[in-house]
C-alpha cells in the first residue's frame, strides 16, 4: 500500500504488478484511492469506517471515470459515510448501463424492430457504448459523457456512425426514462454529430431506359439478376439471395419469408411477366436462383454498381435508387402512399384495413405489372 497525489498522468502511467494487487491512496483526499489488478484493471475506491466497521466501495473504473470525476464522487460518498450512512446499499439498487441495455434489447428492440434493424442496433450499442459505460450506474451518465463519446467516434473518421450511435442511445435513454431508471435523458439538447445529405436520385425517362439496357452488357447471371431486381423493386439483399423455394412459377408469385424480410413479416410479391421471363429458364444449380458459383447467391458489389453506371452512361445512381424510382413513378400515375408501401414492404398496420387479403395481392400485382411494363419499355 502506497500513497501519492493521484493525477491523470500518474494513473495513466501506473503499471500493474503481475504478482499482486496494488493499491495507491490519494494524499490530497484521505480514504480515496486506486486499485490495480495484476491484469491492469484500474478501479477507484473509497474506504472508511461506518458504524464501527470498515467499508470499501468501488467508485468506477479508469479511464471511464477520470481522476477528477472519481475524486468528486469520493467526497460525496465520504461525507455520507461520516454521517453513518452506507452508500453501498443505494449503489446496489442502481441500474448499470449494461443492465438497462439488456432490458432495452429484450423488451423493446427485439419485439418491436425487424430482425436486421434489431441486430444492427445491438451491434452498435455493444461495440460503441458498452465498453465505455458498461458498469456505470445509468443515472451517472451525463450529457458531457455522451458528447465525448460521439466526438470520439466522429474524430476517428466515422461521422455517420456517430449519428447512428446518437440515434440508438436516444431510444435507449428514452426507454430508461419510461422505466423509471432515470428522470431525464442525457441526449436532450444533443444535436446529430454530422449532417447527412439526403439522397433524392430518381431514375426516369431516358436515364431509366439506359440503366435497364445496361443489364444486357453483363454476363448471363448478372444481367438476369439485375433486370429481375429492377422489375420487382424489392430490396437488394432480398433479390440477390432469392431462393427457388420462395418462387411459385405457376402462380407467378414470390413469397419472401419473415426471416429474410427487413420488417420481420412475410411479404408476397406478385411477379410480372417480364420478371418471370428472367428466371423461368435458369438452370437450378443450387438453392439460389441467381448464383455465379453454383453454391451461394450472387453478391452485388460496389464494383458491379460502378460497372453498371459506366455501361448505362448515367452517373451517381445506386441499387436502392431503383426502389425510390419505382415509388416515385407509381405515385405519379395515381397510386397512394399506402398502396406503394404494400409493394415496397413498408407495410403499416393501417394499410391492411383498406383491402381484404386477396385484394391486397391483386393490388400489388396491378402495380408491379404497370411498373414492369414501364421499366422494360412495353408502355
Amino acid at each position: 500500500m502506497t500513497s501519492s497525489a493521484l493525477t491523470e498522468k500518474g494513473v495513466e502511467r501506473l503499471r500493474p504488478d503481475p504478482a499482486k494487487r496494488v493499491e495507491v491512496w490519494d494524499k490530497t483526499l484521505p480514504a480515496f484511492g486506486l486499485r490495480v489488478t495484476p491484469r491492469g484493471v484500474k478501479s477507484f475506491v473509497v474506504m472508511r469506517r461506518v458504524n464501527g466497521r470498515n467499508k470499501r466501495i468501488t467508485l468506477g473504473r479508469y479511464p471511464e471515470l477520470s481522476v477528477k470525476q472519481a475524486r468528486d464522487k469520493a467526497r460525496t460518498f465520504l461525507a455520507e459515510m461520516r454521517d453513518g450512512q452506507d452508500p453501498s446499499a443505494a449503489i446496489a439498487a442502481r441500474q448499470t448501463f449494461e443492465a438497462v441495455l439488456e432490458q432495452f434489447l429484450e423488451r423493446h428492440v427485439r419485439p418491436n424492430c425487424g430482425p436486421r434493424h434489431a441486430k444492427e442496433t445491438e451491434r452498435i450499442l455493444r461495440r460503441e457504448a458498452l465498453p465505455r459505460w458498461g458498469h456505470w450506474p445509468i443515472e451517472d451518465i451525463r450529457r458531457a459523457h455522451v458528447i465525448d463519446l460521439l466526438d470520439t467516434i466522429k474524430d476517428r473518421g466515422a461521422p455517420i456512425m456517430a449519428n447512428r450511435v446518437k440515434a440508438a442511445l436516444s431510444k435507449l435513454f428514452r426507454f430508461a426514462v419510461e422505466r423509471g431508471h432515470i428522470d431525464m435523458s442525457p441526449l436532450l439538447m444533443v444535436s446529430a454529430p454530422s449532417r447527412e445529405r439526403a439522397r433524392e436520385h430518381v431514375l426516369s425517362g431516358d436515364d431509366l431506359k439506359a440503366v435497364w439496357d445496361a443489364g444486357n452488357a453483363f454476363s448471363f447471371w448478372t444481367g438476369r439478376w439485375f433486370r429481375f431486381h429492377m422489375l420487382t423493386a424489392q430490396r437488394l439483399n432480398e433479390t440477390a439471395a432469392l431462393r427457388w423455394a420462395e418462387i411459385d412459377l405457376e402462380k407467378a408469385l414470390w413469397v419472401l419469408p419473415a426471416e429474410r424480410s427487413k420488417n420481420g413479416k412475410v411479404h408476397s410479391v406478385p411477379l410480372p411477366a417480364p420478371a418471370i421471363a428472367q428466371i423461368a429458364d435458369l438452370p437450378r444449380c443450387c438453392e439460389y436462383v441467381f448464383s455465379t458459383t453454383g453454391k451461394g447467391p450472387i453478391h452485388p458489389s460496389s464494383k458491379l454498381k460502378k460497372r453498371l453506371q459506366a455501361a448505362s452512361g448515367v452517373d451517381g445512381w445506386t441499387f436502392h435508387d431503383i426502389r425510390r424510382s419505382a415509388a416515385t413513378w407509381l405515385e405519379s400515375v395515381g397510386y397512394s402512399e399506402k398502396e406503394i408501401a404494400l409493394v415496397l414492404n413498408h407495410q403499416r398496420a393501417t394499410v391492411t384495413s383498406i383491402y381484404a387479403r386477396a385484394d391486397l395481392l391483386e393490388k400489388k400485382r396491378e402495380m408491379l405489372d404497370a411498373w414492369a411494363a414501364h421499366v422494360s419499355g412495353q408502355t
